[in-house]
């Protein structure tokens, strides 16, 4: 029970983050493609790897992405 309520807030934290972080570059840089697909992939590939960094529970990690 702890490890999936561990894998679940940890995805819920990663997609708050990764959410925030692309509002704030949507509404600072404009956008270089009009495909908006491309952003829906990248924002989930970011989630995804974030997410992976996590749960390998080293602090080090963290701070390097």
């Amino acid at each position: 029970m702890n490890t999936i309520l561990l894998v679940l807030c940890n995805a819920l934290s990663c997609f708050i983050i990764s959410t925030i972080l692309f509002q704030f570059m949507n509404g600072k840089y404009k956008k270089s493609s009009r495909n908006r697909y491309v952003y829906i992939v990248i924002e989930t590939t970011t989630v995804i790897f974030t997410f992976c960094i996590n749960m390998l529970n080293h602090s080090i990690l963290n701070l390097v992405y």
